[in-house]
């Protein structure tokens, strides 16, 4: 073997060393790559995170509030109307909440309502027995009969918005039995009603 042909092999082999060393620090670079994006990622969420509003309510017996848990204002606060139905899934009244169109964070807001009655029967049992209509609880005052088999609502939906306009929407559930609220999710939305 001749001294050209060891140099030509050792070469070859720094060659194929080196075109290694290649491959795989690119493919360190990719796995860095996709790790920062991944990190980019999760600090933008916790950035939004911290910086939200984030609306639920606040239930004191005589009492019930908007509540802004959240770091940032919520602006132009709606709850969509809440059908309370009877047995037979028929619509007994619907409740018409106000719209609060700021809400600082850590703060309360009165949540005020109307009652639109469909059934005016149950409006006369209502106006017989005196009976206020003390949302969410007020299912376990009513006489017995047909509301004796009530026993929770609808999920309630409450939209907001942030400072930059972005839409965002709790979803709580009054449980009246445990006369509790719970949250069943909180998060950004596409849509909002006009």
């Amino acid at each position: 073997m001749c001294l050209s042909n060891i140099l030509q092999l050792i070469s070859t082999v720094f060659y194929v060393i080196s075109t290694l060393a290649l491959i795989i620090t690119l493919c360190v670079l990719m796995w860095y790559a996709w790790e920062t994006r991944g990190l980019r990622k999760e600090t933008v969420k916790q950035t939004e995170l911290s910086q939200r509003p984030c609306v639920v309510l606040d239930y004191e017996p005589g009492r019930i509030s908007y509540k802004n848990i959240g770091n940032s204002p919520a602006f132009n606060l709606k709850v969509e109307p809440l059908e309370l139905k009877d047995i037979n899934d028929k619509t007994v009244f619907i409740l018409h909440f106000n719209q609060v169109y700021m809400l600082e964070p850590d703060s309360l807001a009165d949540v005020k309502w109307d009652v639109e009655f469909i059934d005016k029967n149950i409006e006369k049992i209502f106006k017989q027995f005196e009976i206020e209509v003390d949302f969410p609880f007020f299912i376990g005052a009513l006489p017995a009969g047909e509301f004796g088999k009530i026993t929770d609502y609808e999920p309630m939906i409450i939209q907001y918005k942030n400072l930059d306009n972005k839409p965002y929407q709790t979803t709580i559930q009054p449980k009246v039995e445990e006369k509790e609220i719970e949250i069943i999710s909180t998060g950004k939305t596409k849509k909002y009603p006009s």
